[in-house]
């Protein structure tokens, strides 16, 4: 995926060449043994997309990454991927599972493009938010 081309024309259908499942992290108090909280993993769909891999260092788009972005999900704008929680949003490719770090970017605010910078986790605990 070349970034500078979408910036300037905006995305291509190869371009989206990923699947994706969302995934939003819901708590309920007790686990019905009592243990504690359980934490479940509610689906809000599956989506094509782009993947880019970013260096800490790297600021791409006008994203800083020095917030422990990892990976960019470049998504076609859709209203359903707008709202999504930071640290309660994950998204699962290839048997893993990146959390959201931060707000999408809407790139030059014409609602066709959706940035979103994850950080790849292991874990999609409660222990992992705090």
């Amino acid at each position: 995926m070349q970034f500078k081309r979408i910036e300037k024309y905006g995305l291509c259908p190869r371009d989206l060449n990923k699947q994706v499942t969302g995934y939003v992290r819901t708590l309920s108090l007790n686990s019905p043994n009592g243990t504690g909280p359980v934490v479940d993993l509610v689906s809000i769909g599956s989506f094509m997309c782009g993947i880019e891999t970013a260096s800490p260092a790297e600021m791409l788009f006008g994203i800083n990454t020095g917030n422990g972005t990892t990976h960019f999900f470049v998504f076609q704008y859709s209203s359903r991927l707008v709202n999504l929680e930071i640290n309660k949003t994950y998204f699962k490719y290839n048997g893993n599972y990146y959390a959201l770090t931060g707000s999408p970017v809407n790139l030059n605010e014409n609602n066709r493009v959706l940035i979103f910078g994850c950080q790849k986790r292991g874990d999609t605990t409660e222990a992992e938010s705090k």
